[in-house]
């Protein structure tokens, strides 16, 4: 009918083992076609509007390449790169619709990507395992001046011991370097006019814990202690996160 589209998409990928079991090169090219759907969107952002417009978003091609690695029995070590074209990338914006602007709604553009990911974990047999992983992201957009709400790099460091299968400590911070959220000029909403500004929302670490006491296979207790730093930052233009906080309880299985 008059709405159908067809796409024509590349896949193909070689990979080398130099070291077999031991170090991997690999590169690709690909491409992709996505529906935007409520489930997807409002799990990524809780605070979306009940009214957005869901739309296709093409990824018309993606040259990638990396390395996977295993530096002797107990440590992997990952890295990739990959440059890609897209059409109808979506971006979360305030909706200023709303007298509050407190919900979120989606623009599109198009524009191309650069990504660069690296991540390391080393693992003791089931007692001690630490992953360090990072990620880079660039975009360069048609239309928009900044891809709002996606911060260019991202770091994270996660740890865990477990002590006799009876005690399990975890750590876990994340680092989500500067963004920026899309607002009206006060003298633009003044006059009725849809001119917009980027305002910064600051880079932010998060540091939490966690201690779980398994007293059987079936029983155990836990205690979460969120946000240790006690850092009110913003992940969400408008939407505070909640500072310290502590979670408890208790599973059982059967």
């Amino acid at each position: 009918d008059s709405v159908t589209k067809m796409h024509i998409y590349p896949l193909a990928e070689v990979k080398l083992r130099i070291i077999p079991n031991a170090l991997e090169v690999y590169a690709g090219i690909s491409g992709n076609v996505e529906r935007q759907n409520y489930r997807d969107v409002s799990a990524e952002n809780p605070f979306i509007a009940s009214n957005l417009k869901m739309d296709y978003s093409y990824e018309k091609f993606r040259f990638y390449g990396g390395i996977n690695s295993n530096i002797g029995r107990n440590l992997d070590f990952s890295a990739g790169v990959s440059t890609s074209d897209w059409e109808n990338i979506p971006l979360f914006v305030n909706d200023t619709t709303t007298v509050l602007t407190n919900k979120f709604a989606l623009v599109y553009d198009d524009g191309t990507l650069l990504n660069l990911n690296a991540d390391a974990s080393y693992h003791l047999t089931d007692r001690i395992k630490i992953t360090v992983h990072g990620a880079y992201q660039s975009f360069n957009l048609n239309s928009e001046i900044k891809a709002w709400h996606k911060p260019a790099f991202k770091m994270g460091f996660t740890g865990r011991y477990n002590i006799q299968d009876k005690i399990t400590v975890t750590g876990d911070v994340t680092w989500n370097g500067k963004s920026y959220a899309r607002e009206l000029i006060p003298w633009a909403e003044r006059t009725g006019s849809q001119v917009f500004e980027a305002k910064e929302l600051k880079a932010y670490a998060d540091c939490s814990l966690g201690l779980e006491y398994r007293y059987t296979k079936l029983l155990s207790g836990f205690l979460n202690f969120n946000n240790v730093g006690n850092i009110r930052y913003y992940h969400w233009n408008n939407y505070p996160s909640q500072r310290f906080n502590l979670m408890g309880g208790i599973t059982f299985s059967f």
